[in-house]
């Protein structure tokens, strides 16, 4: 892919070294988090390249992945207020191109980043939102461009939030259902986070094994 990408200049027609720069960022985009993590500056750079690219043609949803990136990127490195705005921005994109696949990660986007800055009745409100829109429209595609499953992402963490307004029942109800729904997949991240989300609210809870 970086041979790829360093072979661009030597293409003349703009829009055609547009696109073909914009596929392979995108490719690079997973190996760049897996070797060098999601708080590397390369990653970064690589993202808000893709994002310049994607915003200068027509809307491509190749964006999403980009801002995801960023995304991830900033919460990492605690940047509160990037992350919020990064967020807010990813589910703008995804109104405006009519995605409902992205609304359902925009949403929760905006209510993890929400979440981040102890602003649980927004964050509250976006979780639900997720929720409802991925059960109009269930799409797996989203596990796979993301990392994992939407509505677990989605669940898990509305059950921490429900536990931090106090309703320490609905956590555990929450996150309970969605740990046993988890297992049914077949996607071990996804069960993975499960698992975490509910060995944090048992052990805050201090509900027995």
């Amino acid at each position: 892919v970086r041979s790829g990408l360093a072979l661009l200049d030597g293409i003349e027609e703009p829009e055609l070294r547009r696109q073909l720069e914009l596929r392979l960022l995108a490719a690079i985009i997973g190996p760049l988090t897996s070797t060098k993590g999601v708080t590397s500056d390369e990653l970064a750079a690589r993202c808000a390249r893709g994002i310049e690219l994607s915003l200068a043609g027509e809307p491509t949803p190749l964006v999403f992945p980009f801002i995801f990136g960023q995304f991830t990127f900033s919460m990492a490195r605690g940047h509160g207020a990037d992350t919020l705005s990064l967020a807010e921005h990813f589910l703008s994109q995804a109104n405006r191109m009519s995605n409902d696949s992205a609304r359902v990660v925009g949403h929760r986007m905006v209510g993890m980043a929400s979440l981040g800055r102890g602003d649980l009745a927004k964050a509250k409100g976006h979780f639900e939102r997720s929720l409802e829109l991925f059960l109009l429209e269930p799409d797996d595609s989203a596990t796979q461009m993301f990392g994992q499953n939407p509505q677990v992402h989605s669940r898990c963490l509305l059950s921490l939030t429900y536990y931090l307004l106090g309703d320490v029942d609905g956590a555990l109800q929450t996150v309970l259902d969605t740990l046993k729904s988890a297992e049914e997949l077949e996607h071990a991240h996804s069960k993975a986070l499960a698992l975490s989300y509910a060995g944090l609210i048992m052990a805050m809870s201090g509900a027995p094994d």
